[in-house]
């Protein structure tokens, strides 16, 4: 699975309240910022996801609009799934906010 895929996974997986956001931005640390990757796909929504997050720790943003701006994110980069190797996870439902 791609580094792209995985992100797309957490992003999935804190918008479904199924990990909290102090568990993403410790697994965002962990594999993303302090990662080198050639993998275009990733540099970019890793530099988004920064973006959005700065702002909600300068407090130019509230939660709500963080996991909207979050979820806007999702929904623009759709994941690519193999899936005869694909795990079984919880579909997240976009807000009708969002769309």
């Amino acid at each position: 699975m791609t580094l792209a895929n995985q992100i797309s996974e957490q992003l999935n997986a804190f918008l479904a309240n199924e990990l909290s956001f102090r568990s993403l931005m410790e697994w965002l640390t962990r594999n993303i910022w302090n990662a080198d990757t050639k993998d275009a796909r990733a540099r970019k929504l890793a530099a988004d996801i920064e973006l959005i997050v700065a702002e909600f720790s300068a407090h130019h943003i509230d939660q709500p609009e963080l996991r909207s701006q979050l979820e806007r994110l999702l929904l623009k980069r759709p994941l690519k799934v193999n899936l005869k190797t694909a795990p079984q996870t919880t579909k997240y439902k976009p807000s009708q906010q969002a769309k």
